[in-house]
């Protein structure tokens, strides 16, 4: 097997060798097997893909040495360059003003809003009855959005509605208009950049493009709304507050210090996208397997007997002195 690999990749020598110096790998046999994870010319030039995890660290960690393709994010620039889709001065500049609200105190209001998130989940699938549940990822992506929310913009909502509830004259739920973008991101990209091909269902075309116009005019909106409270409220260490100072800064000549409102806009949908998409999804298959595996949610409750000493319920307070214990739950996060 191991010949295998090495042939496979002799005939790649040439053009692989010519990232030796770039990926700084000194010990030969160690690049071997970086290489050999797996090398195709899918995009018409050699493409490394690596699956040893050290590796992967120090790719990631090495920003200037393994620049990303511009061509391959520009789908998620459906509002303006962000954090995920820059490299360099400009990344690190948007880096520096979008991350400092995730702190210790956040995490804390994250554990506090997701209690109470959870138990309005619960809350509604018990009311269900023997009917019993049939949009657990659905319930799943309502309690993400809603610590986000909280957690991200200083807005806090019930369980049953807040972000998947119509509003003013919306023709879709902030919920809705999300998840539309996001499970077609790139048509959602070609309809935006007006290059939908005329193959695509034209209801297709007018329901992405809708969902575009509204998710854009929810952003808009909580923006205004937080502009308005500068000056009357005191500061919130949340990203919206961030993100409109930074955005203010801009405005004021700071351009080293501050965000273009597409740059603002920008980052307000890609922390939308990555702070709540993975996470409902992991919640929801947890939910599964617990269901379909009892023995699961019999490990998980020994744990939770153990960490808040056989309590009926969990406390708002409990962050500092029970999240670090809940091994077994992180385990079936990961799973």
């Amino acid at each position: 097997m191991a010949r295998a690999g090495i042939h496979y990749c002799e005939s790649w020598r040439i053009d692989v060798s010519l990232s030796i110096s770039t990926i700084g790998v000194q010990d030969p046999l160690l690049f071997w097997r970086f290489a050999c994870t797996r090398v195709s010319t899918d995009f018409h030039s050699p493409r490394i893909v690596v699956a040893d995890p050290n590796i992967a660290d120090d790719i990631l960690a090495r920003r200037k040495d393994f620049i990303k393709r511009k061509s391959m994010f520009k789908p998620l620039e459906l509002f303006g360059p962000n954090v995920d889709t820059l490299n360099g001065e400009a990344w690190q500049r948007h880096r520096r003003l979008t991350t400092p609200p995730f702190n210790e105190r956040n995490s804390s209001l994250v554990w506090r809003e997701s209690i109470v998130q959870a138990n309005g989940m619960i809350k509604s699938w018990i009311s269900k009855g023997r009917h019993g549940v049939v949009k657990t990822t659905g319930d799943t992506m309502t309690l993400a959005l809603h610590v986000l929310a909280a957690a991200g913009f200083g807005k806090s909502y019930p369980f049953e509605g807040g972000v998947a509830k119509l509003s003013g004259n919306h023709k879709l739920s902030y919920k809705d208009a999300l998840r539309i973008i996001i499970s077609n991101i790139f048509v959602s990209y070609l309809v935006k950049s007006k290059k939908a091909p005329s193959y695509l269902p034209k209801s297709t075309v007018e329901e992405v493009d809708t969902a575009l116009t509204e998710f854009r005019q929810y952003m808009e909106e909580m923006v205004d709304e937080e502009k308005a409270k500068i000056g009357i409220s005191t500061w919130n260490d949340n990203l919206m507050s961030v993100l409109v100072h930074a955005s203010d800064s801009e405005n004021r000549g700071d351009q080293r210090g501050g965000l273009t409102k597409d740059e603002m806009l920008g980052n307000l949908f890609i922390y939308n996208v990555a702070g709540h998409d993975t996470t409902a999804n992991t919640i929801g298959y947890a939910v599964y397997l617990m269901a379909s595996d009892p023995r699961w949610q019999a490990w998980i409750h020994e744990e939770l007997n153990f960490v808040f000493h056989g309590q009926g319920s969990v406390g708002e307070d409990d962050y500092e002195n029970a999240f670090p214990k809940l091994k077994r739950c992180l385990a079936v996060m990961v799973c």
